[in-house]
């Protein structure tokens, strides 16, 4: 249990590092922090701070840099008291409701702004804790053996994919098929009504079903595909570095961050991860479980409204503003799950 001048201590370092990007010596503390009490008996704090793993010290002449640990301490006291978003929020989340009105178009702005205010490697997700919801269905057939099958999901996204189909179905008998489907699932979870529509379609169309099965399954794959609609800023950022951050420490981070880019789904792997229950979660240094974002911070804030989960994120460098990120991270996260109409704003 940290003493109120222990506390006092690794809250300074912590901010003052985040500052400077240098060590912090016991004058500093003292001159700048903690103005009532002497050098040396800040010293001694540190000294025995450092022995309870909560900073390190490059070599004997230097002041201390914060751990995990310190900074652990620093995060939790401010997600203890209200978060300030930034003024200009206020802006981007009217501009987005007004002007955008898909969910891909928002998922993706909202992850450029906070690459853009955090310079940080920014993820915006939705996902349907139920399954996708079906709006439409639509058979084109190309060629005899060839169908183009045409889905509109929930969040207005298209889906569309060609598979060869037996040619002597009739265009009387696909119709039915996309009839029932239509009928069976718009408006409701797939992953609620498939069975009961493949048992229903099995009987219903048994002397075609054979053949009208694989396209039944191919509108089942399309529907369980990709549950997860997501996008990503901040990259621009993260390569351009803001000259404070230490060139090493960058190119770690920048490698950590390209091996969740290698395939849609270690990306998704990686947002559940970390989105865990709602609420806002930040993963600091070696409390990572991943051994890749050990030298970095994770803030995760996630909200679940509508049978949809939102979560939006931001990976940075331990020594990142956690105040202001944390504000501008659940400031967007509820432009996300509650747009303004033109009637709130005015």
């Amino acid at each position: 249990m940290l003493t109120e001048r222990q506390l006092e201590i690794v809250f300074a370092v912590v901010y003052e590092y985040i500052k400077t990007g240098e060590p912090v010596g016991s004058r500093t503390i003292s001159r700048k922090f903690l103005k009532s009490h002497s050098a040396a008996t800040i010293r001694n704090e540190m000294s025995d701070l450092e022995e309870m793993g909560y900073f390190t010290q490059p070599h004997s002449s230097a002041g201390r840099l914060p751990t995990s640990q310190a900074y652990r301490v620093y995060v939790n006291s401010i997600l203890h008291r209200p978060t300030v978003p930034p003024p200009e929020i206020d802006h981007w989340i009217r501009q987005v409701s007004s002007q955008l009105q898909s969910l891909d178009e928002r998922l993706a702005e909202a992850a450029r702004f906070l690459g853009r205010f955090t310079r940080c490697f920014s993820v915006a997700a939705m996902a349907a804790m139920d399954g996708l919801k079906l709006r439409k269905c639509d058979f084109i057939r190309l060629a005899a053996d060839v169908l183009l099958v045409i889905l509109v999901v929930e969040n207005g996204a298209v889906r569309h994919s060609r598979l060869r189909i037996a040619p002597d179905l009739t265009p009387e008998q696909l119709d039915e098929l996309c009839s029932v489907i239509n009928h069976g699932a718009v408006g409701h979870s797939w992953n609620n009504v498939r069975d009961q529509l493949s048992d229903y379609l099995s009987h219903h169309l048994a002397e075609k079903w054979n053949e009208l099965r694989p396209v039944f399954e191919h509108v089942d794959g399309m529907m369980s595909d990709e549950s997860m609609t997501l996008s990503t800023g901040g990259m621009r950022e993260l390569f351009a570095g803001n000259g404070e951050e230490q060139s090493e420490e960058r190119r770690d981070r920048i490698e950590a961050i390209s091996s969740l880019m290698d395939t849609k789904e270690d990306l998704e792997d990686f947002i559940s991860d970390y989105s865990g229950s709602d609420g806002l979660h930040v993963t600091i240094g070696d409390e990572n479980t991943r051994p890749d974002m050990q030298g970095c911070s994770v803030m995760m804030s996630t909200a679940t409204a509508g049978g949809k989960k939102a979560m939006v994120g931001l990976v940075g460098p331990m020594r990142m503003n956690y105040a202001s990120s944390i504000a501008v991270l659940e400031a967007v996260l509820n432009g996300l799950n509650h747009p303004r109409t033109g009637e709130e704003e005015s």
